[in-house]
């Protein structure tokens, strides 16, 4: 291990030597393997776990007993390089950041204009967008690809969605869909669900989901205007839509059937994954709200998911949080 390096989590080995170290506040590692119970290998790991994480220390006076540190100022020892670590990544993120938006401004002045093959359209009014979307639906051919993030639809939105989706499937046309764990525990939603599934619609779910998309026949999409909750952006372009339609399969591979009775312990291991979610987002600097948004969660229960989580690491901090999980989760 390399020096100074912290492992993935202090050891259960570590705790019992830490806890006879308390006990005894001047130990040699015999004294210690005698105390726990412990073989000398394992004492010897346990004392390297907590010289790693600053938990432990000798004396030049002492060069073969072992003092215990409070775990007060071994966080500050841990943390500082960390903290200051994280500092310069964040000061480059900056940096890059806005030197690609420079970068992209010109691009921008500079682009050439779309050509019939490749352009795509901005539709800006909702009742237009709902027409093109009844349209490209009705002139599908073979199939249908949509996601829906953001939690539980709403009940007026499935209503609608539900005579289109039922005139499609009845002739023969495939239709999958991707909504977020979260529209699992909507009664609404899994109404909508298993009508659709019975008309021989597939319906998935995944913690993250997948960005709002509609691929029809692999030749044309509709996603989201940017900045516009109403708008869209009707698309067209074979490479483009190429590279949804694969991200899309991607998702569809990893994600698991809509569960359309109720399972404790399929209940559980969603909440779970929505909760490794909500962490690896937080991990990378979210805010509650986007983290909220992109797990399809209400502001309130995603916070109440972070402070549990904070709670069950015995954090004081996010920033504590934020170090500890990064040990202690997988990669």
């Amino acid at each position: 291990m390399k020096q100074g390096t912290p492992p993935p989590c202090v050891t259960t080995a570590a705790r019992r030597v830490y806890a006879a170290l308390l006990d005894i506040p001047s130990a040699s590692a015999a004294e210690l393997s005698s105390a726990t119970g412990l073989t000398q290998p394992e004492i010897h790991d346990a004392l390297e776990c907590l010289r790693s994480f600053g938990l432990t220390r000798m004396t030049s006076t002492e060069p073969m007993r072992f003092h215990p540190v409070s775990p007060g100022s071994a966080l500050t020892t841990a943390l500082g390089p960390l903290r200051r670590s994280q500092e310069a990544i964040q000061q480059t993120i900056e940096r890059v950041q806005s030197d690609l938006e420079t970068m992209g401004q010109m691009y921008a002045a500079h682009a050439r204009p779309a050509t019939e093959d490749t352009c795509s359209e901005e539709v800006v009014d909702l009742s237009e967008v709902r027409r093109l979307i009844t349209e490209l639906a009705h002139s599908a051919q073979s199939e249908i690809l949509t996601s829906q993030p953001g939690g539980p639809r709403d009940g007026e939105v499935l209503h609608e969605a539900m005579e289109r989706t039922e005139a499609v499937l009845s002739r023969g046309i495939s239709i999958r869909t991707i909504y977020q764990h979260t529209a699992q525990f909507s009664q609404v939603t899994t109404e909508y669900v298993r009508m659709v599934t019975d008309l021989g619609g597939q319906v998935r779910t995944s913690a993250h989901g997948f960005p709002q998309t509609l691929v029809f026949d692999r030749t044309t999409a509709i996603i989201p205007l940017p900045g516009s909750t109403e708008g869209a952006v009707l698309m067209r372009n074979p490479p483009a839509i190429a590279f949804i339609a694969d991200a899309f399969d991607r998702a569809w591979s990893a994600a698991t059937p809509f569960p359309l009775a109720y399972k404790k312990q399929r209940v559980s291991e969603t909440a779970d994954e929505v909760r490794e979610a909500i962490i690896h987002l937080l991990l990378q600097g979210m805010t509650d709200k986007q983290i909220a948004d992109r797990v399809g969660l209400s502001m309130r229960a995603c916070q109440r998911h972070i402070a549990s989580w904070m709670q069950d690491l015995g954090a004081r901090s996010r920033l504590e949080a934020g170090y500890l999980a990064a040990r202690c989760l997988p990669r």
